[in-house]
């Protein structure tokens, strides 16, 4: 994948013809503050990054959150310069009797 500014996301140096007077080197970190802040109940418990995928112009994050003792799912996040997220409401798992909220069914629990 390919940044805005030319930096490589992934590179496999079977892609390279040659490796002459070529230095692979790490891009530096940057460091930009909190990445997703818990901000919802089912994220209060166990949230950790699961993938981002970069899809149709946009960053896309799975996460998985442990709802309670019995049941985990899966969480969405999307964002075009994957620093800012939003939580689409997808309505497709019941939480604390409601589907307003990001989360997908892992686990076949509902």
């Amino acid at each position: 994948m390919l940044f805005k500014d030319d930096r490589i996301l992934f590179l496999d140096t079977r892609d390279i013809a040659s490796m002459e007077n070529i230095t692979l080197r790490m891009n530096p970190p940057e460091k930009k503050g909190v990445c997703l802040a818990v901000e919802t109940p089912w994220e209060m418990f166990l949230g950790r990054a699961s993938s981002i995928v970069y899809w149709e112009g946009h960053y896309r994050l799975y996460y998985t959150v442990k709802l309670d003792e019995m049941h985990r799912a899966l969480a969405f996040a999307v964002s075009s310069d994957g620093i800012k997220w939003q939580r689409p409401k997808l309505n497709a798992v019941e939480f604390d009797g409601s589907k307003e909220n990001n989360l997908v069914d892992i686990e076949g629990m509902r």
